[in-house]
């Protein structure tokens, strides 16, 4: 709810995970939240983010959108982190599903 006004309803769980706006997703503590614009490819669709960095996204939204990527998405085990020699600070590359990235649009203040 905003203003007075109900912005997305359903389960808990469905908002946390999929939220539908900005907005939502601030509410529930999301971080992984990026800014971009979609475009068509001969074979997908991708959201390229500020920076140029391009993400595979399954989605029908153009333009102007936000992609969020649960936590539970990105997977790093033990095993992974010490072969990698993860630390804190340390760039690391990462890859997901597609289907993992959701894809959503501001909703207008009113």
């Amino acid at each position: 709810m905003k203003n007075g006004k109900i912005l997305e309803q359903g389960p808990p769980k469905a908002l946390f995970e999929k939220p539908f706006s900005l907005y939502a997703a601030d509410y529930f503590g999301q971080k992984n939240i990026f800014a971009g614009a979609v475009q068509k490819t001969a074979e997908d669709r991708i959201v390229e983010l500020k920076g140029g960095l391009k993400v595979s996204v399954v989605t029908e939204l153009e333009g102007d959108v936000f992609i969020y990527i649960p936590p539970s998405d990105i997977l790093i085990t033990r095993k992974s982190r010490e072969e990698l020699q993860l630390e804190f600070g340390k760039e690391v590359y990462v890859a997901w599903k597609a289907s993992a990235v959701h894809v959503f649009k501001e909703i207008e203040n009113d």
